[in-house]
């Protein structure tokens, strides 16, 4: 079951029903929120230390502003947000795949089940290299 839930096809069907579900949210202006894995999220600018989320999971809630600034694209779902008492603004990106749930009140409208693909044979090899720091100067851009 875990080589599964791990598996290509089954990420992207999680990925397709989240990418939906959102889409129908934001054009109904359906306020939700969105719990997601802390670690593949990107804030532009970076959040300041003291603002970052320190568990493995956060829950944002998207209504008013920041649900009318919130879109999708294949890259993920995108809004405006502001953190803590200085309400300092930036740009969230949420991959679709670091999506864990999509819910408003006791209603759930979707959770995703799907563990992170396995990387390849090719992808495990580069890693390995990569990770002797004799090899650090044929990664440098």
């Amino acid at each position: 079951m875990q080589k599964f839930l791990a598996s290509g096809d089954f990420n992207a069907l999680m990925k397709k029903h989240a990418k939906e579900v959102l889409h129908l949210l934001i054009a109904k202006n359906q306020k939700f929120d969105i719990l997601a894995d802390v670690e593949q999220i990107e804030f532009k600018p970076a959040l300041p230390k003291g603002l970052l989320p320190e568990k493995n999971a956060v829950l944002f809630g998207l209504e008013g502003y920041t649900l009318s600034s919130a879109y999708v694209s294949e890259s993920g779902l995108h809004f405006h947000a502001a953190f803590g008492e200085n309400d300092f603004e930036s740009m969230v990106l949420i991959p679709l795949c670091a999506i864990m749930r999509i819910s408003s009140g006791n209603a759930v409208f979707f959770v995703s089940f799907a563990l992170p693909e396995e990387p390849s044979e090719t992808e495990k090899s580069k890693n390995i290299f990569k990770a002797n720091p004799k090899n650090k100067d044929f990664f440098k851009k």
